[in-house]
């Protein structure tokens, strides 16, 4: 099981910034190997997580990048 943490920054009494992470949900391994993810507000709900694929019909040569913005 892993933590789904977001990081927050905010200045302290001090006026010093400092960070803090907040916990909005697990993600956690099924016994039956396939991988779900929990998150604390929408509940009664969990996510399937897939690798993904490269899809069949791309164009030759050409490929599909995702960009993740970390």
């Amino acid at each position: 099981m892993k933590a789904l943490s977001i990081r927050e920054s905010y200045k302290g009494a001090d006026g010093v910034e400092k960070v803090r992470w907040n916990n909005i949900g697990v993600l956690f391994t099924a016994q039956s190997g396939k991988e779900f993810v929990k998150l604390n507000h929408i509940p009664n709900t969990l996510i399937s997580v897939f690798e993904m694929k490269p899809k069949d019909n791309q164009a030759q040569g050409s490929q599909t990048q995702t960009n993740v913005p970390f």
